[in-house]
């Protein structure tokens, strides 16, 4: 019900609706750079994805409102200039993400949900940033991954993975180990 309610709030121009699910909608906004800033919610799976998309700089460029964004591992690729404009974002969850850190214009400063399963970062971010509102991390399967935010700057964490692979070598543990225990302390006093 509540989809056909947002299918109708603008049935022929999919960037004008508020949240965009279907396949071909997606495709058409995405592809085509018809992305508005009406658009608060993308979702795209990898079920009902057959093809490769390529995202370049323009192609959130004009969705300032973007909130929620969740996107399928086999079905995306980045260019080099990829870019969020959205300061609204509070849930990221990129299967697969392809790039080595989320771009240098992201704003992390609503984020409450992150997942970057099975992808190709290395740092999630290349300067520090505030996490005040994050509370789950899943980092699993990112076998490039060489550093992760230090805990101070996520107080309100409560749910972090990083690994399920048992012979996990990518992780100096012993250093998150002692960022986790000062986190700890922290916290306390």
């Amino acid at each position: 019900m509540g989809k056909d309610i947002v299918y109708r709030e603008c049935p022929n121009e999919p960037g004008e609706r508020s949240r965009l699910w279907r396949y071909t909608d997606v495709c058409r906004v995405l592809k085509k750079n018809m992305g508005t800033e009406k658009i608060e919610g993308i979702f795209l799976d990898d079920e009902s994805t057959p093809k490769q998309m390529k995202f370049t700089s323009r192609t959130f460029k004009r969705m300032t409102r973007l909130r929620v964004l969740g996107i399928s591992y086999k079905c995306v690729q980045l260019s080099e200039d990829f870019a969020f404009p959205s300061r609204d974002l509070t849930y990221l969850h990129w299967d697969g993400y392809p790039l080595p850190s989320l771009p240098s214009n992201f704003h992390a400063d609503n984020l409450v949900y992150l997942c970057l399963r099975n992808s190709n970062i290395k740092q999630l971010w290349k300067r520090n940033l505030s996490l005040e509102k994050l509370r789950r991390m899943i980092l699993h399967g990112s076998k490039q991954l060489i550093e992760i935010p230090k805990f101070s700057t996520m107080p309100n964490l409560e749910y972090l993975t990083l690994s399920d692979d048992e012979d996990d070598r990518t992780h100096n543990w012993l250093e998150l180990l002692c960022n986790f225990v000062q986190w700890i302390c922290c916290r306390r006093y």
